[in-house]
């Protein structure tokens, strides 16, 4: 091989390393992974990953309460949504501004998530008029039948706004027809009674957000429940020669 031969195989040599050496560093400090799937991936693959999604984080502890009586007359507390997922809201029955738009998109949560273990709790803030009779006359005529639906009246509005509070999950209204103060965020809790998280009930991106993480949460609570139920192996024992 000539002299010149020999140069024009190192010369090749040196650029290809350059080029091959950019780009790894290209790729370890400048490429991001793609964040959606891709429109080719496998319908199985596509279903793994929606499984696998993580579940919310824990954001605080909801508080407990108690003396609150459901659209039944019976007395009820956080103790009876224990080991439960739940979703709550705050409304009053007779709401002329946003209640109505919030019990519509409370209600369609009702239908798209079917587990029969799940709780939508809707806490009144209005109990001088909202007594049981007209918690269950509100809910007959949003979603009637749906036993699911707890509509709860506080002993007073003190306790109602504790709860609210203590949750995040209270505003003072903008609304001329609303002159008490409520939330239009849905509050999602998980069975140990912790807030996984707030949503706007006016942004459908996180209402769909919510279904989802609440599903997540379902699936949790359905796994750690197998998981309970499985006998604890027995040890094994040495076999007599």
């Amino acid at each position: 091989m000539t002299r010149s031969s020999k140069l024009a195989v190192a010369s090749t040599f040196v650029a290809v390393t350059i080029v091959v050496a950019g780009v790894v560093i290209w790729r370890s400090y400048f490429y991001t992974p793609p964040t959606t799937l891709s429109s080719m991936i496998a319908p199985a693959a596509a279903s793994t990953v929606a499984q696998s999604r993580a579940a919310p984080p824990v954001m605080f502890s909801a508080p407990p309460f108690k003396e609150f009586t459901d659209q039944t007359g019976k007395p009820t507390g956080s103790d009876h949504l224990n080991g439960r997922v739940w979703i709550g809201d705050f409304i009053f029955t007779h709401c002329a501004g946003s209640c109505p738009a919030v019990t519509a998109k409370f209600v369609e949560l009702q239908k798209s998530l079917v587990d029969p273990d799940i709780r939508f709790v809707s806490f009144s803030v209005d109990p001088e008029r909202d007594d049981p009779k007209t918690l269950k006359a509100y809910g007959d005529e949003h979603n009637n039948g749906d036993a699911r639906w707890m509509l709860l009246r506080p002993p007073d509005r003190k306790a109602v706004f504790n709860v609210a509070q203590r949750m995040a999950a209270i505003a003072k209204s903008t609304d001329a027809h609303d002159s008490i103060l409520h939330t239009d965020f849905f509050i999602l809790i998980d069975p140990q009674g912790k807030v996984r998280g707030l949503y706007d009930s006016k942004n459908a991106d996180q209402v769909e957000r919510l279904k989802e993480d609440a599903r997540v949460l379902v699936r949790q609570r359905a796994a750690d429940q197998a998981k309970s139920q499985v006998p604890p192996e027995k040890p094994k024992t040495a076999s007599a020669n």
